[in-house]
């Protein structure tokens, strides 16, 4: 266990310790290294946890918080920012909270994670809040500090309720992924429109929970505008619309009559969907004679069509959805690239996509070379690095010059500057833009490793993909369509 950390004595000749702390831990002891700097020198001094540690009076622990937290907002260093938490008996847990320098999220023990791949290598545990009774006290906790400095005054406990009643809603909305609550909203919309427009008629029931009869209706109206497997999704948001507002929700497929109504719209007006069409190598050698090695953008653009075929990436991973939207968690920033094997190989780490939600793992996508080939993944990331030398590691990938005013800026690239870009290259090549978008790159390259006889759990790999579903991307030639009939066709010519 991590010995209580207690404040020593600081020495007045240092200015306000800011730059680095961090906590050793071992079984018999632990240490807490302090650096605080005064202009261009640094010091640090070493305490050990069992018997150097000194009380200082609380006005001066006040102080010292306040000054820190005054230094960073005005951000005067930009390695990891630490502080220590008084303690008092009872409460011997709360010994260090440590600010992640990347994305700014604090942490104590673990408790809440950064949203980075920075490691954090603090110690001790995170306790419930609490102090001495009837004494002044001070509380600095996880969360972007956003617990209350509490000292003692009348009220705080109402206070830490209300703060734990809004992160338990924030927590609550975080459980559904980005892409989902889009697509349980669109479906939320719709059912509550349909609704209103209907109840003002006096032809519905009460909105919530909704009747089969409704629930038909709707299903029956809808069909005049969307798919029915549009209408699905809508369904799973009226779901989710129900458990939300605490009422019970009978599934689909237990309702005959909901069922049958759904059954009936793709029977009647179901169609085929029409799914992009896959990029193929022969497409990719047309385009890479029209990139231009010297525009950023379009040196991005194909390092971006690139490496999402070859390592069959989605487009999220690729791009973002809007320039403004930019965070490191989903799309690949440069910290993500690891060349090796003297640039023969490229591994590309994905921290956050479709199947990794939570971050439980991290998936790495390798990339070999093509020597003195267009269609080269690896040097067409290594110019792109080479471009763009000197931007953060934690800075997207893939960018794109914009306009800003009379000067050009360097922003994430999205994904309408990535699917604009694949249409219009596949307009130039001879190909119907319309056909194709991001997914051309993911189910291209599945599409070409099938064709080469790739074993399919190979293909399942390199995507990512949790299911079988990838099977269905793929397209047979028509040579391969014939090996089937022709193999047939020999068996019966061999008993004549």
């Amino acid at each position: 266990m991590v010995c209580p950390v207690r404040w020593a004595e600081l020495d007045q000749e240092f200015g306000p310790f800011t730059v680095d702390a961090c906590v050793a831990e071992s079984r018999a002891n632990a240490y807490c290294y302090l650096s605080w700097s005064k202009a261009e020198d640094a010091r640090v001094q070493k305490f050990d946890g069992h018997n150097a540690w000194g009380n200082l009076p609380f006005s001066i622990i006040v102080a010292i918080i306040k000054n820190f937290l005054k230094c960073k907002r005005r951000q005067q260093w930009g390695t990891a920012a630490c502080f220590l938490v008084p303690v008092w008996p009872g409460n011997e847990g709360w010994e260090l909270v440590r600010a992640c320098p990347k994305c700014s999220r604090w942490c104590a023990s673990g408790r809440r994670a950064h949203t980075c791949s920075l490691p954090l290598t603090c110690g001790g545990t995170a306790g419930p809040p609490g102090g001495p009774p009837g004494g002044p006290w001070l509380l600095c906790g996880w969360g972007r500090s956003r617990w209350p400095s509490l000292t003692g005054r009348e009220g705080w406990a109402e206070e830490l309720v209300q703060e734990l009643q809004r992160e338990t809603e924030r927590c609550r909305a975080e459980a559904l992924a980005p892409e989902t609550r889009r697509c349980y909203g669109t479906g939320v919309r719709a059912f509550v429109t349909f609704c209103i427009a209907f109840a003002c008629m006096g032809c519905l029931d009460p909105l919530l929970p909704a009747t089969d009869a409704t629930l038909c209706m709707f299903i029956t109206f809808s069909s005049w505008f969307v798919q029915p497997d549009t209408i699905k999704n809508y369904l799973a948001g009226v779901r989710q619309l129900h458990l939300q507002r605490g009422h019970e929700w009978v599934p689909v497929a237990a309702r005959h009559a909901v069922a049958a109504t759904l059954q009936g719209v793709k029977r009647c007006w179901g169609r085929p969907p029409k799914p992009v069409m896959p990029l193929t190598l022969a497409d990719l050698a047309k385009m890479a004679q029209l990139i231009s090695t010297h525009d950023l953008t379009q040196m991005s653009l194909w390092a971006a069509i690139l490496v999402g075929f070859f390592g069959l990436f989605r487009k999220d991973n690729l791009t973002t959805g809007k320039t403004g939207a930019w965070n490191t968690r989903g799309a690949l920033v440069r910290d993500d690239i690891l060349f090796q094997d003297d640039m023969a190989v490229v591994w590309v780490r994905v921290r956050h996509s479709k199947t990794i939600q939570c971050g439980e793992r991290q998936h790495w996508v390798p990339l070999r070379a093509v020597p003195g080939s267009l269609l080269c993944p690896v040097q067409a990331l290594a110019r792109l690095m080479a471009s763009t030398a000197g931007r953060p590691g934690d800075s997207a990938l893939f960018v794109m010059e914009k306009a800003v005013g009379r000067r050009a800026s360097v922003v994430p690239m999205t994904h309408d500057a990535l699917v604009s870009g694949i249409k219009a290259l596949a307009e130039r090549v001879g190909l119907d833009p319309a056909g194709y978008a991001g997914h051309s790159l993911r189910r291209g390259g599945a599409t070409a490793a099938m064709r080469l006889d790739v074993n399919s759990l190979y293909i399942k790999m390199q995507g990512d993909w949790k299911s079988d579903c990838f099977e269905r991307y793929c397209e047979l030639d028509t040579e391969q369509k014939l090996i089937l009939p022709g193999a047939m066709a020999e068996a019966a010519a061999a008993l004549l």
